[in-house]
């Protein structure tokens, strides 16, 4: 245990002292109660390192399979990729008490930096992060090294929201099949998965909602809970217009029975599940034909109901519940904040409603 030592000249030291393997004792002073305590677990971890030193390929291996268990699919799937892609090859020969701070930053940027976008390095380099801290709850290493790195600035582009003309022009350019996808995701805000993982008994056409509480997950393509792990549920209204879309579309096209329940949008071929890589086929080329650019995604149908409704004055705390956020809005009013509406006017006539003493 560290000891605190008051020297004669008034300055404090911390002093860790320990046995060795023959049982001689050493002592050591450092300035800082931090820089101890961090002296006495690699001590402590040295008594318990094992003969043949870990490496970081096979820490890695413990990691990715305790998230399988607690992490979702789909961000597990994210972690064996950028894991294996970015992170093995550099530091999966180290020896996990090996790798140092600096090791991290040359590889942020020589490796990261030129090859990846600010936000794709940051998501990289947390990743590493999780890794090495759960590698010091295990008393691994006494600290991480993934610490005090010098990352990239994310600088977020403004949103641009195409006109209606151009969405109207996506909508025709996509097969017959699949505008009714692109409709429930540019007026109800959906995410893809949930959107394509609709069902039949989620749509209630007397109250004029979406019941969202599932989402089309894949490899393997199946039903599962939405990404919110906190927000599992949520009813989303939608208007008579996209009622009525929905329900020729279920008198139009077949529907297809997927673990109990019958997906609303399928491939019209072979009457099977509509995965992100079926819709994908289909939405870039219409994308490409109404002019919109490269990087407009099915997800930015999300944004653009996200920018209408708190343009049109809906209260940010509705708008996130209706998205399926568990913030309360912070993230909506963070990034769609410049698009609420003026209330300055409002703000002074209520004041000088005050000073006349109406109210």
């Amino acid at each position: 245990m560290a000891q605190k030592r008051q020297l004669q000249n008034g300055d404090t030291t911390w002093v860790v002292r320990w046995r060795d393997e023959s049982g001689k004792q050493h002592s050591k002073s450092h300035r800082s109660w931090a820089d101890a305590k961090r002296h006495e677990a690699g001590v402590r971890l040295d008594r318990k390192a094992p003969e043949a030193p870990l490496r970081v390929d096979d820490w890695i291996d413990a990691w990715l399979d305790r998230q399988q268990s607690s992490t979702r699919h789909g961000t597990h799937r994210q972690q064996l990729s950028t894991v294996d892609k970015w992170i093995r090859p550099t530091f999966g020969g180290h020896q996990v008490r090996n790798v140092k701070r600096a090791d991290v930053q040359a590889w942020v940027t020589k490796e990261l930096v030129p090859n990846l976008a600010p936000s794709t390095v940051r998501t990289v380099v947390s990743n590493l992060a999780a890794i090495m801290n759960a590698a010091v709850d295990d008393e691994l290493i006494a600290a991480s090294p993934v610490v005090r790195l010098a990352l990239p600035i994310v600088e977020r582009k403004d949103l641009d929201i195409p006109p209606p003309a151009q969405l109207d022009a996506v909508r025709v350019e996509l097969p017959e099949n699949l505008r009714a996808v692109f409709d429930v995701m540019r007026w109800a805000g959906l995410r893809l998965g949930e959107a394509t993982g609709l069902t039949v008994d989620v749509i209630d056409f007397d109250r004029l909602e979406l019941d969202i509480r599932r989402q089309l997950l894949s490899d393997p393509t199946r039903i599962g809970p939405v990404k919110s792990r906190t927000v599992t549920r949520r009813r989303v209204p939608i208007t008579e217009t996209l009622a009525a879309t929905l329900s020729d579309h279920l008198d139009q096209f077949r529907t297809c029975r997927l673990d109990g329940v019958d997906l609303v949008f399928t491939t019209t071929r072979s009457c099977s599940p509509l995965t992100g890589v079926s819709w994908g086929r289909a939405w870039r080329p219409a994308r490409d034909a109404a002019g919109l650019p490269d990087d407009f995604t099915a997800h930015d149908l999300r944004h653009c109901w996200t920018a209408r409704t708190v343009a049109a004055g809906l209260p940010v705390p509705i708008v996130a519940r209706f998205l399926g956020h568990s913030d309360g809005g912070s993230l909506v009013a963070k990034r769609y904040s410049h698009l609420m509406p003026d209330s300055t006017d409002q703000l002074r006539e209520m004041l000088e409603e005050f000073e006349a003493g109406t109210v």
